[in-house]
């Protein structure tokens, strides 16, 4: 008598659980929404929220002409007017 070999434990599972995939699936799809809307913001609301995360997070940096490279002294300077195109208070 030929005798089949034994799944493993995880075989087994795959061959129980593989039929409720279907199903699942299926339950996710017609899942109703949960309201949520997506927002997408017009022009001047999302320069506000920005100008809030810019002002609120960086703030201007001082240099030091004497101490401080030419190439640093360029880069605040940068920095210090990208900053106050927001116009930050």
């Amino acid at each position: 008598m030929l005798s089949m070999p034994m799944p493993s434990s995880w075989s087994r599972a795959r061959l129980l659980l593989a039929p409720l995939c279907p199903l699942i699936l299926a339950a996710c799809f017609l899942t109703p929404s949960t309201g949520m809307k997506t927002i997408k913001p017009n022009r001047a609301q999302l320069e506000t929220s920005t100008r809030k995360v810019v002002c609120g997070s960086f703030k201007p940096i001082t240099y030091s002409a004497k101490r401080d490279t030419p190439e640093t002294v360029r880069q605040v300077r940068g920095h210090n007017a990208a900053l106050g195109s927001f116009k930050c208070r």
